[in-house]
C-alpha cells in the first residue's frame, strides 16, 4: 500500500482507512521513497494526542 508523503492529520488518517493494511510505503511526488508508515505507530501517536489535556 502507498500513501503520499504530502498528506497529514485527517487526510492521512482517510487515507488509512479508505486501504487498510499494517504497513505503508509513504512515496514523494517525484515518485521517491520517503519512509515505511506503521499503522500501529499512527495508532500510538492518534491515542497519544487524545490522551492530552485540553
Amino acid at each position: 500500500m502507498r500513501v503520499s508523503a504530502e498528506l497529514a492529520g485527517e487526510e492521512l488518517l482517510d487515507a488509512l482507512r479508505a486501504a487498510p493494511a499494517t504497513e505503508y510505503l509513504v512515496v514523494e511526488e517525484t515518485g521517491e521513497i520517503y519512509g515505511v508508515l506503521s499503522a500501529a505507530d499512527v495508532e500510538r501517536a492518534f491515542v497519544k494526542a487524545m490522551a492530552r489535556p485540553s
